[in-house]
């Protein structure tokens, strides 16, 4: 139990060493930063103390004309509307979609920790004092879950965040240790801490007094360690490389043979080949005054959550000095103060130039004449002298208003643009006929003046890409769907680690795992996307004056990125006019809704009716090729006919005597009628007919029923 005690209390006292030597790395630094700020933003903190005090004791005013205040703004607000943004790609082949999808998990998680308030935050600290500072944290998804989600925070006060003084990388991401003080009430810290002692931590009340943190807190501390260590890593037979920590985990489960949808099993999985790499190991602690209250609780990451925002830094003798663009415009701007207060008083004192008279000519009136100054009174009253020139009180011409002070106070002017590296037209004042491309080549050299908090900006949000890209395979190491956003804030949900069969490789694969991809983090300084959006409208706008088809499409673009209420009637309309023109193509969703599914019956009926329609045609069509093929063989039978017929004794009409088919009147009787009443008879001898007689049967009568045959 002692030697548990002994280790604690030597822990405790390296952590205090630590803080002893970050806290006098920059303490000179951090003080002077707090009284950037105070000038800045708090009234009345632009006089010198001596001065001040000197005139407040004369009772002379002390006029303030902040100018720097605006000067800071011009860059702060710069940065708000070109706010850098994370992009984030993968660099191995074949997980391209893996980088689409951080970047847009990265997106939503900008998005659900308000980034845009923490970056707005450390560029303000940095441009303003030279030292602002982002973080990262994890938390719970919900109350319900066990699930941890990255969070990006706000840090509202960078003057007690200490780093590794031996750090050597600007972002201080090679730093052993770190520091994060914070204030909580006695009631919240016995609620949390029931057990321990009330006992502030020491040296976080260091900038500002004990003021700055209240006088009923307790002041705690967050103590981050990060400490070389071996891991192990493991490459399985599947091909995939995790920790080795985390295979000891789930090797059992990996062994397992799993079932197949064909119904086989698969192989199981094992471990191929493993080895030992040099890492780090990060974990935070809870510390008060005396004792530890919480942790150390490990941090899945490999760098310190902490990212430092620099304003002006620079490196001598390998002590760092940084500051914000108010400290060398400070003199600056407090001897325009001077100045014009001045010019003040003496404007103030033209009216009330000496008055010359004697002791007699206010006599009895003197607490009249004391009062002068207070009480303007509109008339004085006054014994006449004879002895005095006139008679009367007389008063001295004043004096001349010395050109040179006002002269000073232009300068003064001046040397703050000069030192901020913002003009007149970074200030939006015009001078002369200057046009609109003169001024904006002028405004964009203030911007190039002060570029470098933007891009110091740009490299703290980079770091933080770099650690949500470390974190997130970390912590989302299970199948588990997460919303991503596009660059329009449009959401759509994807599911990480998802098992799914491979018909070729007949094996369990996981797709969309984070863990096995490579990322290049990059941050791009520009417009933000409704920047972009409204600068993308004003030029589609000066492209539809222009007139012609384009212009009418240029219209629409333009018209799509306003938001409008009753805009979108407008829009269909004109799309609609776009598509008929053949300008557009229309889109898929804008095609007619299918017609509902048809009766059952009447397509049953609708089928009968269709096959006894074809039936009937094809009844027709063999009823025409018959009739085709009689009429084509009628000349032969007829012919055959006519090969037929007796040689003598026909009748007249017979087929003997008619013409050929190609002779005679086509019009007429194909034979002869009878006459009327009866057969005509030609001079044949019907007695004895040359007709053919069956063998065995009596004769043939071409003529049967006629009278007087076969008689």
């Amino acid at each position: 139990m002692s030697n548990d005690n002994d280790k604690s209390t030597d822990a405790m006292m390296a952590m205090r060493e630590r803080f002893s030597q970050s806290v006098s790395f920059d303490s000179t630094l951090r003080t002077a930063a707090v009284d950037d700020l105070r000038f800045g933003f708090i009234p009345g903190e632009q006089w010198d103390p001596r001065q001040r005090a000197v005139r407040q004791r004369a009772g002379r005013p002390c006029y303030e004309f902040n100018k720097v205040r605006q000067h800071s703004k011009q860059i702060t607000n710069d940065l708000r509307q070109n706010r850098p943004q994370i992009k984030v790609k993968a660099t191995k082949q074949g997980t391209a979609e893996a980088g689409k999808i951080m970047q847009g998990l990265i997106r939503s998680i900008e998005a659900a920790s308000h980034a845009d308030q923490a970056y707005d935050t450390a560029g303000f600290f940095a441009t303003n004092a030279g030292f602002g500072v982002i973080r990262v944290t994890t938390e719970y998804a919900d109350d319900d879950t066990f699930e941890l989600d990255a969070r990006i925070r706000e840090v509202r006060n960078p003057f007690g965040i200490h780093f590794d003084p031996s750090a050597k990388e600007t972002d201080k991401r090679d730093g052993r240790f770190a520091f994060v003080p914070d204030r909580i009430s006695r009631k919240e810290f016995k609620e949390r801490w029931p057990d321990a002692q009330p006992v502030s931590f020491q040296g976080c009340e260091v900038y500002g007094g004990p003021d700055w943190w209240g006088q009923d807190d307790i002041r705690i501390c967050e103590y981050w360690e990060r400490d070389p260590v071996k891991k192990r890593v493991v490459q399985l037979s599947d091909g995939r490389v995790i920790d080795g920590d985390k295979y000891d985990k789930i090797a059992d489960e990996l062994a397992q043979p799993q079932q197949l949808p064909d119904g086989t099993m698969s192989e199981p999985i094992t471990k191929k080949s493993e080895r030992v790499v040099d890492a780090w190991a990060v974990k935070v602690s809870i510390v008060s005054g005396n004792e530890v209250l919480e942790g150390p609780t490990p941090w899945p990451g490999k760098w310190i959550p902490l990212v430092p925002v620099w304003g002006d830094l620079v490196n001598i003798d390998g002590k760092e000095h940084w500051s914000g663009m108010i400290r060398p415009s400070k003199d600056a701007q407090r001897q325009y103060n001077f100045n014009r207060t001045s010019m003040i008083e003496i404007v103030a004192e033209q009216p009330k130039s000496p008055l010359l008279y004697t002791a007699a000519m206010v006599q009895g009136y003197e607490a009249v004449w004391e009062k002068m100054s207070e009480a303007n009174a509109p008339a004085l009253p006054y014994n006449f002298d004879p002895k005095a020139p006139g008679g009367r009180p007389m008063r001295e011409q004043p004096p001349a208003f010395p050109s040179a002070m006002l002269q000073l106070a232009q300068i003064d002017s001046d040397d703050i643009k000069a030192v901020t590296g913002q003009h007149d037209p970074s200030m939006g004042v015009r001078k002369g006929q200057q046009s609109g491309r003169a001024i904006v080549a002028l405004q964009r050299e203030g911007d190039v003046a002060n570029f470098d908090y933007s891009d110091n900006l740009s490299r703290g949000i980079r770091f933080v890409g770099e650690i949500l890209v470390d974190v997130l395979p970390k912590i989302i190491d299970t199948e588990r769907m997460v919303r991503i956003l596009g660059p329009d804030d449009t959401e759509s949900y994807v599911t990480i680690n998802q098992q799914v069969f491979d018909d070729e490789s007949q094996q369990w694969v996981t797709i969309n795992d984070l863990s096995q991809a490579k990322y290049d983090v990059v941050c791009q300084a520009g417009p933000s996307y409704t920047t972009m959006r409204q600068e993308a409208a004003d030029a589609l706008m000066q492209l539809a004056n222009g007139g012609g088809p384009a212009a009418l499409l240029a219209l629409y673009g333009a018209l799509l990125n306003q938001d409008m209420p009753g805009i979108e009637p407008v829009l269909a309309g004109l799309k609609q006019l776009l598509v008929q023109n053949g300008l557009m193509k229309p889109d898929p969703k804008d095609e007619p809704e299918a017609p509902p599914p048809p009766n059952p019956k009447d397509v049953a009926d609708a089928k009968y009716k269709d096959a006894q329609a074809r039936k009937s045609n094809a009844d027709a069509e063999q009823t025409q090729v018959e009739t085709q093929m009689l009429l084509a063989q009628l000349p032969q039978l007829l012919q055959q006919l006519q090969m037929q017929q007796p040689s003598a004794g026909l009748p007249p009409g017979s087929p003997e005597d008619m013409p050929p088919p190609d002779q005679g009147d086509p019009s007429g009787p194909m034979f002869d009628e009878p006459p009327q009443g009866g057969f005509f008879m030609g001079e044949q001898n019907l007695d004895t007919p040359d007709w053919p007689q069956a063998a065995d049967g009596p004769a043939f009568d071409p003529y049967p029923g006629s009278p007087g045959l076969n008689q």
